[in-house]
């Protein structure tokens, strides 16, 4: 985190990761004081494929197949749009916070990117379903967002958040977040340090506790080793925050991330 979260977006589109970003994307902005903005996208591809002739669609009331109807498919984003609302403002009502709701019709991606570009941070589930037997493939809308965005971006993989943990390159950007996101709640930061030599890497990860804990923070050394190594020692409630460049593919990440920026 180049400076303060003064403004962050929150994707929702109903599913339970999305609500789950929702929520702590509310106590964040509670906790920093930061401007919120929720954004609900009408994906245009699903209103072009309606108008398509060889499009129809299965009524379980009236036990036949029939044409596709616009309305029916406006009638579902709506009530897709009014649940994504309502979630907001519970959260924002249970956070103390307030904040902005927005609706936009047009591709997914395109529009969380151009909305992205005045926030420093954007939070969206890590897939549009949530399997509690199995950890979820990163979804295409979420890559596509951590990709492209000029700042960092939260990855949420679990509706809870749990412990934050910093993946420790010398990167002061990420050592900065962290602190950012545990200082506000009296929270801790455990640090894990990739290395082949172990004696060097203590000693950076002690480097990164003692800076952690100038500002205020409580921070460990959870671990030092090879990148998979420290993988698994990751709890599966944690948030990880790490570098953009840090050369690890995101659906190894066995929790939810912070990928700064």
């Amino acid at each position: 985190m180049s400076g303060p979260i003064r403004r962050i977006l929150v994707a929702v589109d109903a599913s339970p990761l999305s609500l789950a970003a929702a929520e702590a994307a509310c106590r964040l902005a509670g906790r920093l004081g930061a401007q919120l903005e929720a954004l609900f996208v009408e994906d245009i591809n699903v209103v072009r494929l309606v108008a398509h002739p060889f499009v129809h669609t299965i009524s379980l009331a009236a036990a036949r197949r029939q044409s596709a109807d616009d309305t029916l498919i406006g009638k579902a984003l709506e009530l897709q749009m009014v649940a994504a609302r309502r979630a907001l403002e519970a959260a924002m009502a249970a956070s103390g916070t307030h904040g902005a709701f927005t609706v936009r019709r047009g591709r997914v991606e395109a529009e969380l990117l151009e909305a992205a570009r005045s926030c420093d941070l954007v939070c969206l589930g890590w897939s549009g379903r949530a399997d509690p037997g199995a950890r979820p493939r990163l979804g295409s809308v979420a890559r596509a967002v951590t990709e492209a965005a000029a700042g960092s971006v939260l990855l949420l993989q679990k509706p809870s958040a749990g412990p934050v943990c910093l993946w420790w390159d010398g990167d002061g950007k990420g050592l900065e977040m962290a602190a950012g996101l545990a200082v506000q709640d009296g929270g801790r930061v455990d640090v894990l340090v990739p290395a082949t030599d172990r004696i060097e890497g203590t000693r950076r990860g002690v480097d990164a506790v003692e800076a952690l804990q100038r500002r205020g923070v409580r921070a460990g050394l959870r671990a030092v080793g090879r990148p998979t190594t420290l993988l698994a020692a990751l709890p599966a409630d944690a948030v990880l925050v790490l570098p953009a460049d840090v050369g690890l593919t995101l659906d190894d990440l066995p929790c939810s991330a912070v990928v700064v920026r």
